[in-house]
C-alpha cells in the first residue's frame, strides 16, 4: 500500500512539474503574442498615418486652379501607386494578424483547459 502511495506521489509530482512547465510556456507565448500584436499595431498605425499624408497630397494636387505639369502628374501617379501599396500592405497585415490569432492556441485561457492534463487546476 505504501508503495502504491509513493508511486502515486511521484507521478503526481511529475505531473505537477509538467503542469508548471506548460504554464511557463503559456506565459511566454502570451508575452510573445502581446509583443507581436503591439508591433503589428505600430506598423498599421504608421501605414495609416502615411496613407493620410498621401491622401492630403493627392487632395492638394487636385485643387482647381493649379496648373498641371508633367512633374505634378508624375507626383500624383506616384502618390496613387504608393497609396495602393499601403492599402494592400494594411490588408495583408490585418490578414496576418487574424491568422496569427487563429493559429495561436494559447492566446485564450480557455484553450489551456484543452491542453492541460489537470483541467481542475486551470482556473
Amino acid at each position: 500500500m505504501t508503495d502504491k502511495l509513493e508511486d502515486t506521489s511521484l507521478r503526481l509530482r511529475d505531473e505537477m512539474d509538467l503542469y508548471r512547465k506548460m504554464m511557463e510556456k503559456l506565459k511566454e507565448n502570451r508575452l510573445q503574442f502581446q509583443k507581436e500584436k503591439e508591433a503589428m499595431q505600430e506598423v498599421i498605425e504608421d501605414l495609416r498615418r502615411e496613407l493620410e499624408h498621401l491622401q492630403m497630397l493627392k487632395l492638394e494636387g487636385e485643387r482647381p486652379g493649379r496648373s498641371r505639369t508633367s512633374s505634378t502628374s508624375m507626383a500624383d501617379f506616384n502618390s496613387r501607386s504608393r497609396e495602393m501599396e499601403l492599402e494592400h500592405e494594411v490588408k495583408r497585415l490585418k490578414q496576418v494578424q487574424v491568422n496569427f490569432i487563429q493559429n495561436s492556441s494559447f492566446h485564450d485561457p480557455a484553450a489551456c483547459i484543452t491542453f492541460c492534463p489537470f483541467p481542475l487546476f486551470c482556473v
